[in-house]
């Protein structure tokens, strides 16, 4: 039981340090949290990886890439944890 807790510990931390707060909305007005699946650093490794070029041909598009796998299988673990 204690390794089931660790191990939920240990996902929910990987989650955090790859996750970003997020909003959206058309005004200041409704603004509502971006999914936290969603927001990740590999937003901002997009950013990175379209202002310095074309955008998905730097080694950031591979990252955020990346980012976004473990992102899910992260999440995935998660529930399966459940």
């Amino acid at each position: 039981m204690a390794d089931l807790q660790s191990a939920r510990a240990f996902i929910d931390e990987a989650i955090e340090a790859l996750s970003i707060e997020m909003y959206r909305g058309t005004s200041l007005d409704n603004m509502q949290p971006v999914d936290p699946i969603e927001a990740t650093i590999a937003i901002e490794l997009e950013r990175v990886d379209s202002a310095i070029g074309p955008a998905g041909h730097s080694m950031f598009a591979g990252l955020a890439d990346n980012v976004k796998q473990a992102m899910a299988a992260l999440h995935g673990a998660k529930e399966a944890l459940k």
